[in-house]
């Protein structure tokens, strides 16, 4: 059995998508101040991110690179934690989410997340790039 969410808000988060459904990603930076936006969350307690990602033609085993950091007020912004456990100790690193292309294919994730957060910044760029690929964001939210 699986949980009523009684509001879904889904819509393009970066690049574009066309009213017959076919989509255009942003082109990608090597730096994650090039390809980000906020998205609003408060309310809602799962956002899931729909992700296609092209690398350039010729290009291999390239990456795409995902952080999330959450903020209270759209000023101050803080880097979701990683956690590992040993023993009885919890150690928390900034959160890193690491894709790996294939061959200049368009490769596709979903990336499930529970939010405690007001607002979103989603922030990507591609390693390992001679030439930039590029990334197209569907968002979904659910909750409230």
């Amino acid at each position: 059995m699986s949980l009523d969410y009684p509001n879904t808000t889904a819509r393009p988060f970066i690049g574009t998508k066309s009213d017959a459904g076919v989509i255009a990603g942003a082109t990608l930076t090597a730096a994650y101040t090039g390809i980000n936006d906020i998205i609003e969350t408060s309310g809602y307690s799962k956002i899931n991110f729909d992700i296609s990602y092209t690398m350039a033609g010729g290009e291999s085993t390239n990456s795409l690179k995902c952080i999330i950091e959450d903020s209270p007020d759209r000023v101050n912004w803080y880097r979701i934690p990683n956690e590992s456990a040993s023993g009885a100790v919890s150690t928390l690193t900034a959160r890193e989410f690491t894709f790996l292309g294939t061959d200049a294919d368009t490769a596709t994730i979903s990336l499930g997340l529970d939010i405690f957060y007001k607002y979103l910044k989603v922030s990507f760029l591609e390693s390992g790039a001679s030439t930039l690929g590029t990334v197209y964001v569907e968002t979904t939210l659910l909750g409230r």
